[in-house]
């Protein structure tokens, strides 16, 4: 059975996925049907966007009144990464062929969670994680 804080990510994970995402399919359709967006490669011009009018989904993330939206979707995102079985960071690449002492950077790593797995089984390697502003202070407070 999955300790305490993987259920606690599975939950945040069910909401983000039931919240969000269910209400950005209903704009499928218009998107589709719209001549300007309906062969657009902008992700400004998706479904969820179109919705939450913003230029992107990070941007509707951290506008104010959906911080606890942040919080949960990368608490979310902690669950896929770090159950059991995942594909995701440990097991999605070859880690252990990599020299001693080469950096890993994961761009928009959110608060580490994927690092965190890789570098259970390869302690040997260097780990730079980038994210937003507001996202690296909060991997600051967890870490601390």
């Amino acid at each position: 059975m999955g300790s305490t804080r993987s259920v606690e990510s599975y939950l945040e994970l069910t909401r983000h996925s039931t919240d969000d995402s269910m209400k950005g399919a209903a704009f499928i359709v218009d998107a589709l049907l719209d001549p300007v967006t309906s062969h657009s490669e902008e992700t400004s011009d998706s479904p969820c966007l179109r919705l939450f009018k913003t230029r992107s989904y990070f941007d509707y993330l951290y506008a104010s009144g959906n911080e606890y939206k942040g919080v949960r979707f990368h608490a979310g995102l902690g669950h896929i990464t770090s159950s059991e079985g995942s594909t995701v960071a440990p097991k999605g690449f070859p880690w252990e062929t990599l020299s001693e002492g080469t950096r890993i950077v994961d761009v928009g790593g959110g608060i580490g969670t994927a690092c965190q797995e890789i570098m259970k089984k390869n302690p040997l390697l260097k780990f730079t994680i980038q994210d937003l502003p507001s996202v690296s202070e909060r991997a600051i407070a967890v870490s601390t």
